[in-house]
């Protein structure tokens, strides 16, 4: 790849971070956007971490979405408390492929991996001695609207359940979400 092609690479992802920023706030989302680095990108099982920073858009009282090469991630924080009430069985089976659950304090010691269940991350959550854990999913949509669909489908399946995803979207068409 040549200087001028990650140039372009590297504008087109802020600008498509700044695109849905704006999108989001025009509906109403509070969001800080910002650059970091220092995160990490798991590719076949290979831990990379990025030295450079890439944009970030942190959604008031829900969780992050992630800008990287090649994709966009989800991103949510809870406690070992919290992860007892997460419907996880439901997200297991919606986003087992592109789902990552890890501890916050050593982001690659992995608390799922493909073919877990509910009861092995909760026994990998117990028996670990971190109190915080991340849970990062790959974004599978491509438009703005479609993310911000499953973003916030995945923060109601981590708080709540789905019969409120459904009222959810009862609520994103009354403010116009999908026009």
């Amino acid at each position: 790849m040549d200087i001028l092609q990650m140039h372009n690479t590297l504008n087109g992802i802020y600008d498509r971070a700044e695109k849905l920023n704006k999108k989001m706030n025009d509906l109403g989302y509070e969001t800080t956007f910002k650059s970091y680095n220092n995160h990490f990108i798991n590719r076949n099982g290979n831990y990379y971490k990025q030295k450079y920073y890439m944009p970030v858009i942190s959604v008031e009282n829900k969780g992050d979405i992630c800008f990287n090469i090649g994709s966009i991630e989800f991103e949510f924080y809870v406690t070992k408390d919290q992860i007892v009430d997460i419907d996880l069985e439901n997200i297991i089976s919606n986003y087992k492929k592109e789902l990552n659950i890890y501890e916050y304090e050593n982001c690659t010691v992995d608390i799922y991996l493909i073919g877990d269940n509910k009861q092995d991350v909760l026994n990998k959550v117990n028996n670990s001695f971190d109190n915080k854990f991340g849970i990062a999913i790959n974004c599978i949509s491509a438009s703005d609207v479609e993310i911000i669909h499953q973003f916030n489908r995945i923060d109601v399946l981590l708080r709540k359940d789905e019969k409120d995803f459904k009222n959810l979207l009862k609520g994103s068409e009354k403010n116009n979400m999908y026009q």
